[in-house]
């Protein structure tokens, strides 16, 4: 560590709370909309003009090599003055499924390098509002399908904490999502990858009174469309029949993401084989895969094999104590 971090250098962390979205029309003065998503002090949404249908998000129909046209509205709630940084950002899928977009710091490849924005930063007047206007400038030769982003307003100032000799301050951020689909074929696809299924080994399973089981998948989307979609689970041991089945809702995954599951089964008895099928459905598309693994009751063999050899010893000396007694009388 340098002498300046030692000195307790200044560590400034973004912190995204909150990137929702706003979902109703521009009101007089800054009130923020009815049903919108804010952090309670200032949002950002669609705007929304006279006979036009309020927008949840922006969902452009965008042609490769071609701009697209809009604008933002963003609003200051409070009784104070506020300045943001306002920045375009890349949507990816978290681990557990979530939508986030990119901190402003980050390399942006995608939407979020398209989105063009007049300024990069804005001050508002207490419970005050402004239209931002912006263009989405699609590469030429952009593969068609769902490209997603968001436009975000991130405080300039924020909270900060001492940990140790770091002061870490967190700036809170709003952002709305950009659903862009650049015209062209479109190929829903979901994949099941990394399936497998493990039997955790207890005394009571090496006597083969059952074992609980953990199902582990990846739910990939592999096509060039966001899908929402459900997983079946099945767990079946080689005799009895099924030993469960579980439904998980995936939640929406951009394309090119993915989310992975471990699906917990109860006590189970099992002797030998036990298969797990993971299938997918969602709209336009369908997957499936199944896997395997191997549960033997080692301590029921063992002790079912000391019976048996025990049997075979006893039969034994009775035969041999058997002919020892019908030998001649003298």
């Amino acid at each position: 560590m340098t002498k300046r971090s030692r000195a307790g250098r200044r560590t400034w962390v973004l912190v995204a709370a909150a990137l929702a979205v706003a979902t109703a029309s521009v009101l007089v003065g800054a009130a923020a909309p009815a049903g919108a998503e804010t952090n309670g002090s200032w949002s950002i949404f669609p705007t929304t003009v006279s006979g036009q249908l309020v927008r949840p998000y922006f969902q452009p129909v965008l042609t490769a090599g071609q701009s697209y046209a809009d604008s933002v509205t963003v609003t200051n709630q409070t009784q104070t003055a506020a300045t943001f940084n306002l920045y375009a950002a890349d949507a990816y899928n978290t681990p557990t499924g979530g939508f986030a977009l990119k901190r402003r710091t980050d390399h942006q490849t995608a939407m979020g390098a398209w989105i063009q924005l007049p300024i990069t930063q804005i001050t508002l007047e207490p419970r005050s509002y402004e239209v931002i206007p912006f263009t989405i400038d699609v590469p030429a030769g952009t593969a068609p399908g769902d490209h997603a982003g968001g436009i975000v307003i991130e405080s300039t100032t924020g909270t900060t904490t001492v940990h140790g000799s770091l002061a870490i301050t967190a700036l809170r951020a709003v952002g709305v999502r950009v659903y862009g689909r650049v015209q062209g074929k479109l190929s829903p696809s979901l994949a099941v990858t990394g399936l497998s299924v493990a039997a955790h080994t207890s005394v009571a399973s090496l006597f083969g009174l059952g074992a609980p089981s953990t199902v582990t998948f990846t739910v990939a989307n592999t096509g060039n469309v966001r899908l929402t979609s459900k997983a079946v689970v099945t767990l079946a041991p080689l005799f009895g029949g099924s030993a469960g089945t579980r439904t998980v809702t995936v939640p929406e995954l951009l394309p090119q993401n993915a989310v992975t599951y471990k699906v917990p089964f109860g006590s189970t008895l099992t002797y030998g084989q036990l298969t797990a099928n993971v299938s997918i459905i969602a709209t336009g598309s369908s997957s499936s895969g199944s896997a395997s693994t191997l549960v033997i009751p080692w301590l029921l063999l063992l002790v079912l094999v000391v019976i048996v050899v025990l049997l075979v010893a006893w039969r034994r000396r009775k035969h041999r104590l058997e002919r020892a007694g019908s030998g001649p009388v003298s």
